[in-house]
């Protein structure tokens, strides 16, 4: 009885469900939670909890789906018409014929298809040894009496489909043992359709391919097969319509051009791992057809969904009849595309998953069993939506808050069911995956300022409530998150505490600094390098590594990984308000004044090169994180080729990168995190940095190819960000300077496209280039005939060349002469470069507004929501842009931007969140912004433009303070970018001024006029 007892206490609080959890999380755990609160929620868990033997859930039986009432005989014309045989035969004679069929092939000497089990290992690997035409077991009674195999023994259809498809075009030996394949499987039926297809329109060269293809007779009865699997001829020619579109894109809108019922194997096909989709409409219908044809809940649905044909509809209701195990294939492969494509959509995946569990709650099957199910696709779902599979590389922003709120989705649909579903130990885990991911909130704010200076960095009373709160009180999300897990009967492993000490609680209780960590639920942590990374700065790490967290333990990569991170890692700017552990900045710390200088040089932390040696001493050789880490920081190209030789990575993957001439396969099998960080090394290598960056873009091209990857943006950036610096340190002229950069957009857009980070990147290389030459053009301008010789200027003063001829104005108002050549000079390239931009955001812009149309009501902060668009919404992006703009003359354009902005950011609930902090993000606040419209745009526009403007600003709700004269003099003078934005504001003022002179010579010149009229 005890340990019974004990079972249920260890059972109890083990379901973690709903909103009220979510709130729990997110809302009650504010800096005022109370002991009632939290004695409160433990309640909750412990009303919704139950038995939990071991904390996991597998399958054992998957739900059944109603069964359909039985279909009425029906005669399709075609199939009666005489072409097929044994249309209508009644079972007795269907039974002869799949006999007489089996008896045709065995006469013939084919052997059986060489067939697979379901494909369990990843798509498109193909087996160790396929063969194709090896007797497969025949394990049925159908197949017994057929002698023709149903079930795959060897070949998968997926592997089938993608050998035939998705791949290069087949070969001769390929083609020959499909043809010879004798099976009424589906998949090969389809693909013996095309072969036959492609055979009888050019007989002569496919002679061979018929005659092992099934004969006329043969393929008459496996038409009649099909036909009574509820497929006729006219589905077969249109699923085989589907399957040989040109690409993954074309075949997708070929499965959505008909609202009916598709096998499942072709969608399993269209979204597969290798899959080209590219369109979130695309993407967004392939979820619409799911979400319809898998949780349809009303029988009228399902019998308007059945074929009135024929009296076997297995194939034809499969999306109907979705097994647990298969229903939750699909999840993880729409979950890995919406991840690369738009993971804003997962919220939209997570209601067709709780709706699924809801429908599995008319199934006749026992209740008991039925609870297994929803539990098992619960569970296998939070754990999806918390995987950072195909997630595109390096965001800078990365969306985990629609990834809580997928799974917040989950939570609520559980809250909301009779009895709430039981959360088991990886799903706990992968709650606090996201968790750990998401930004501080306001209390995990104010706790991160109240840390003391010193380590172990207890936290200080701020006021007179922090004195009265209880130390877990002030636990991070994560942490109180693992703590239920506890509660719910699951112990913690060396993966858990590792993580509870990157979010600010070590295994001793003491606290650590939290940091904003992505998890990836598939790697391991390991708790001493979690210690070296919940540190504020080098020193405070270097204290963390000298004592492991056991006895004589020796340090491994991760912790060296770990300590070169802190060791790289610039200090942070006192005049920036930032909290540790948000970015990887040293902060500084209280110094012990009693040490003595041997003692401080003790505690100091080594150099790079240092622990460098101390690793290769100790026999640990660079690797993963720690190669990355150590080439991303190299001094020179040297140093990182040496990093490169010593480590663990193959021979033939660092000589390929070293080599004049690399192997393209080799290139593509280097961790793409290493690549791209040996890349940004040679991008911004001092000694003949030319060279160095055409090689790496060589090096780029050769990788990618000129195949559509989303991580293409990932590898140009650095490109693009050096190719900003002097034009005479790259050995090229300010016109070639500008040539490689339109060339470097149109190469990218077309193979990749242009997303927002390479458009923030290319628009400040635009902006470096043109400050450099305004500082030039400002010089020429202080001299006294250089004013007339520099056509810069006419970015700034486009009507100056309307100056008449006949009218002899002052030579110092005459508007420069163009070269001879006008399509490559810099100002003819530099308009060119800035059409090209505006266009680019204006794609961007409509682009983001197709995406918030496809997205559909959630509960995501409508900050979190601005911030994670793909378009230049955010303060950082814009204001770059909007410095660019000015530097190009393009003032029109600033006013059209702001007016945008105070749209965008206009919206009611944002205002209202925005209001509520303390404090407004950075990358919402607009004041610099504003800054550069008035030092710049404003006193080159038309006083009705500035009106507009101001007038757009009083309509909107966005609240923003116009800057004033004295705002915008002190951002002209604390914001210098080499003197560059002080320049340019003085050569607007020689414009104008230029602008004046011109307006008195006319009116003097009309004057004169009017006078000699009156003499005459």
């Amino acid at each position: 009885m005890r340990r019974h007892a004990q079972k249920r206490n260890m059972g109890a609080g083990a379901g973690m469900a709903g909103t009220a959890a979510c709130d729990c999380w997110i809302q009650g755990m504010s800096l005022n939670a109370s002991k009632s609160e939290a004695r409160l929620t433990i309640d909750f868990l412990q009303r919704i909890g139950q038995s939990l033997s071991h904390g996991t859930f597998r399958h054992s039986s998957s739900a059944q789906s109603e069964r359909a009432p039985p279909l009425q005989r029906h005669h399709h014309s075609e199939l009666d018409n005489g072409s097929f045989t044994n249309n209508a035969a009644p079972s007795q004679d269907r039974a002869e014929l799949r006999r007489q069929l089996a008896a045709d092939k065995q006469r013939e000497g084919t052997p059986c298809e060489d067939t697979s089990r379901e494909d369990t290992t990843r798509e498109g690997t193909a087996p160790s040894r396929p063969s194709w035409t090896d007797s497969a077991p025949l394990r049925r009674r159908t197949e017994r009496k057929l002698g023709m195999s149903k079930s795959w023994t060897n070949l998968s259809p997926s592997y089938l489909l993608e050998t035939l498809l998705a791949n290069a075009p087949p070969g001769n030996e390929v083609r020959n043992n499909t043809a010879m394949i004798r099976s009424f499987r589906l998949p090969v039926v389809l693909m013996q359709m095309r072969l036959r297809h492609e055979a009888e329109a050019d007989l002569e060269n496919n002679l061979e391919i018929l005659d092992l293809l099934p004969s006329e007779t043969q393929w008459q009865k496996v038409m009649s097969i099909m036909y009574e699997n509820g497929h006729a001829k006219e589905d077969l020619e249109y699923y085989l319509y589907i399957l040989l579109g040109a690409n993954d894109e074309e075949r997708c809108r070929r499965f959505l051009e008909q609202d009916t019922l598709k096998p499942i194997f072709i969608l399993n096909f269209l979204l597969r791992a290798g899959s080209s989709i590219c369109n979130i409409s695309t993407l967004d219908g392939l979820l619409k057809y799911f979400r319809d044809r898998s949780c349809s809940t009303g029988k009228d649905d399902r019998t308007n969904s059945i074929p009135e044909r024929g009296t076997q509809t297995r194939s034809r209701l499969a999306m109907l009849n979705l097994a647990p195990d298969e229903f939750s294939r699909l999840m993880s492969r729409f979950a890995n595309h919406c991840r690369r494509l738009e993971p804003r959509l997962l919220t939209t995946l997570a209601d067709t998953v709780a709706q699924r569990i809801i429908w599995h709650q008319q199934s006749p099957d026992h209740p008991t069993k039925i609870y297994h199910v929803q539990c098992t696709l619960f569970n296998s779902a939070l754990r999806t939506f918390a995987s950072r599979a195909s997630l595109v590389v390096r965001h800078k922003q990365v969306p985990n808050a629609y990834f809580w709120e997928a799974q917040r989705i989950l939570l609520g649909m559980s809250d909301q069911l009779a009895k709430p579903l039981l959360v088991d130990k990886a799903g706990f885990k992968a709650i606090r995956a996201v968790l750990a991911g998401l930004p501080k909130n306001q209390a995990e704010i104010h706790s991160a300022m109240r840390h003391s200076q010193t380590w172990p960095p207890y936290l200080r009373p701020g006021d007179g409530m922090d004195e009265k709160m209880e130390p877990d009180e002030t636990w991070t999300r994560t942490v109180r998150a693992g703590t239920m897990m506890q509660e719910a009967g699951f112990s913690k492993d060396q993966n858990d505490e590792a993580l509870d000490i990157l979010q600010g609680l070590a295994h001793d209780g003491t606290p650590a600094i939290q940091q904003r960590t992505p998890v990836n639920l598939k790697k391991q942590l390991r708790v001493w390098a979690a210690s070296i990374k919940a540190t504020r700065n080098a020193q405070e790490a270097w204290g963390r590594f000298q004592h492991p967290p056991e006895k004589g333990q020796k340090p491994g990569p991760l912790e060296y990984a770990a300590m070169f991170e802190k060791l790289f890692a610039r200090d942070a700017d006192p005049a920036v308000s930032s909290v540790p552990g948000n970015n990887s900045l040293n902060f500084p710390i209280q110094q012990e004044a009693n040490l003595a200088e041997f003692e401080k040089a003790r505690l100091r932390a080594p150099s790079v090169y240092e622990l460098y040696e101390k690793m290769k001493l100790n026999g640990i050789l660079p690797s993963g994180p720690c190669l990355r880490i150590l080439v991303s920081n190299a001094e020179s190209l040297q140093t990182a080729h040496r990093y490169l030789m010593q480590s663990t990575m193959p021979r033939h993957q660092w000589s390929s990168l070293l080599s004049n001439h690399p192997d393209p396969e080799s290139l593509g099998e280097i961790p793409l995190d290493i690549f791209s960080a040996y890349i940004h090394v040679c991008a911004r290598d001092i000694r003949q940095p030319r060279r160095k960056m055409v090689r790496a873009m060589r090096l780029i091209e050769a990788r990618l190819g000129c195949e559509p990857r989303l991580s293409a943006a990932y590898l140009w950036e650095p490109i693009l960000k050096n190719l900003g610096q002097h034009h005479l340190s790259l050995g090229i002229s300010v016109g070639e300077q500008l040539q490689l950069a339109i060339h470097l957009l149109q190469r990218i857009q077309d193979c990749h496209g242009f997303p927002l980070s390479l458009f923030h990147r290319f628009a400040r290389c635009l902006k470096s280039i043109l400050r450099r030459e305004v500082v030039t053009l400002l010089g020429d301008l202080e001299s006294d005939d250089g004013a007339v010789k520099n056509p810069l200027s006419l970015l700034y003063d486009p009507d100056a060349r309307e100056v008449q001829i006949t009218q002899e104005p002052d030579p110092a108002c005459e508007p420069p002469a163009l070269d001879e050549n006008e399509d490559e000079t810099p100002l003819t390239l530099t308009r060119l470069a800035t059409t090209r931009l505006k266009d680019l955001f204006d794609e961007l812009v409509v682009e983001e507004k197709e995406r918030q149309g496809l997205l559909r009501t959630n509960e995501v902060s409508q900050l979190d929501a601005m911030l994670l668009r793909r378009d230049p919404v955010s303060a950082p992006i814009v204001h770059d842009y909007m410095l660019f703009l000015a530097f190009a003359g393009e003032f029109k354009e600033m006013a059209r931007v702001v007016k945008w902005l105070m749209h965008e950011w206009g919206q009611g609930q944002l205002i209202e969140e925005l209001e509520a902090l303390d404090e407004v993000p950075y990358e919402a606040d607009m004041l610099d912004t504003l800054c550069v419209f008035r030092a710049f745009a404003e006193p080159m526009l038309e006083q009705a433009t500035v009106d507009s403007v101001l007038e757009a600003l009083n309509i909107s709700l966005v609240g923003w303070t116009w800057p004033d004269d004295d705002l915008v003099q002190g951002y002209l003078d604390g914001r210098l970018e080499d003197e560059a934005n002080k320049d340019l504001s003085e050569v607007l003022e020689w414009v104008r001024q230029q602008q004046r002179q011109r307006r008195l010579n006319r009116d003097t010149a009309n004057t004169d006029e009017d006078d000699d009229d009156l003499g005459k």
